[in-house]
């Protein structure tokens, strides 16, 4: 996203339920929000969701949701790799794990990709989400993948900091908090000698 030109910013958004925001400025890279609070194992794929929101031209045929849950799924699983997978062996929450690990998307979402695939029945579909969610799988799933962590956004906060004569400096200019300006610096544990 970022070598598009996007800016991609992780922050607690305060809920679970929210896993990203974006703003669309015209003639301006897009700036993508995401939740720093939700799963890794969810944020790439949600940034690949916010991504198709901007890629994607608008059809008056197609939900924007559902574009943009298509767009990501085939971005990070391409239908031509991922079906051989998918294939493979049988669709168990054991088997999702270990493609998990491969696709670096939630076995939840690779899930719905082996629906989506036709690689497997609704009914199957059904059974082994509830499987799923039986396991608490829905909230927190097993082996997490590592946190993909911008930098594009940290960099700029930095330098603007560093312009500024400090954290307290930056925050005062900017009329925000000096923790906030840390979150943003990707650095949000005060330094030896930061002014707060």
């Amino acid at each position: 996203a970022e070598e598009m030109g996007a800016l991609v910013v992780t922050l607690p958004l305060g809920t679970r339920e929210v896993d990203a925001t974006s703003l669309h400025p015209p003639g301006e890279p897009p700036l993508f929000v995401i939740n720093s609070d939700a799963p890794a194992d969810r944020q790439r794929f949600t940034l690949g969701h916010e991504l198709g929101h901007v890629a994607c031209l608008a059809d008056s045929n197609v939900d924007p949701e559902q574009m943009a849950q298509a767009f990501s799924a085939e971005l990070l699983a391409p239908a031509r790799q991922v079906h051989a997978d998918l294939k493979a062996a049988a669709i168990t929450p054991a088997r999702l794990l270990q493609l998990k690990g491969v696709w670096l998307i939630s076995a939840s979402a690779l899930l719905r990709r082996a629906y989506d695939l036709a690689v497997i029945s609704e009914s199957s579909y059904r059974r082994i989400s509830a499987q799923i969610s039986a396991l608490g799988w829905r909230t927190s799933e097993p082996d997490p993948l590592p946190a993909e962590r911008p930098t594009v956004v940290p960099e700029l906060v930095r330098q603007a900091t560093a312009a500024a004569g400090g954290v307290g400096a930056a925050a005062a200019a900017a009329g925000t908090t000096a923790h906030f300006i840390r979150m943003l610096s990707g650095q949000p544990e005060a330094e030896q000698g930061d002014v707060s």
